[in-house]
């Protein structure tokens, strides 16, 4: 398991090969789920990331690559 934090406006949530698979599934039954389990926390607050968290070699520098190949579900809505 994990949890996160993400200030306001900062995207995240699953990653496009998951929502595809996810969105194919005619969810007809009931699963459960046995891949462990993840938080999300969203503030509405504008976090200060700290020099360390932007410098730190475990950042996750990639981390938006992720939702590479998801199209856009409602085009007439971007602004």
């Amino acid at each position: 398991g994990g949890a996160s934090l993400h200030s306001i406006m900062t995207p995240h949530g699953p990653d496009a090969e998951s929502y595809y698979a996810n969105v194919k599934n005619p969810c007809d039954a009931p699963t459960k789920f046995e891949g462990g389990l993840a938080f999300m926390f969203e503030s509405s607050a504008m976090c200060k990331v700290s020099r360390y968290a932007l410098e730190c070699d475990h950042r996750e520098r990639d981390y938006a690559e992720c939702w590479d190949g998801l199209k856009a579900t409602f085009p007439d809505l971007h602004v």
